[in-house]
């Protein structure tokens, strides 16, 4: 009886360490996303030609701005695609956040409607990038 219970016991233990959750894909698809991110500010940091740590730490928000464009989620005018927004969250996150994250996402095109291209440091670009950071980390 003893060998039948503890043999239960091992094998709901496993079950529990292997299955995964709907919490742990949505951390692995943000992480996902940040991964590649990360990949877009090396790029970015290369195609604007940011040698020092000071300039790439003052044109900050350009690199991410850059990021963003790569991802489609800034237009080429250099404004928010909302569409491509919302395409981004449909191909990275599971079905199971995709509503959620999209309505955090969606708070964002306030913050989008002050962006100003032309500027040289893209300040205007602070707040959108602080919102979708907000966001993301909702997500899950």
């Amino acid at each position: 009886m003893k060998s039948g219970f503890i043999g239960f016991f091992l094998t709901i233990i496993l079950l529990l360490l292997t299955s995964r959750t709907e919490a742990d894909e949505c951390k692995d698809a943000v992480q996902k996303i940040l991964s590649e991110q990360l990949k877009g500010v090396t790029g970015c940091i290369t195609k604007l030609n940011l040698n020092d740590a000071k300039e790439r730490a003052d044109k900050m928000s350009c690199v991410l701005r850059c990021v963003l464009s790569l991802e489609g989620i800034i237009a080429p005018d250099g404004l928010l695609d909302p569409v491509a927004a919302l395409a981004f969250v449909e191909k990275f996150l599971p079905a199971n956040v995709r509503e959620k994250a999209t309505m955090l996402m969606m708070q964002c095109q306030d913050a989008a409607a002050n962006l100003k291209p032309e500027e040289e440091n893209c300040s205007s670009y602070d707040a959108v990038i602080r919102c979708a950071m907000n966001a993301m980390n909702k997500f899950c």
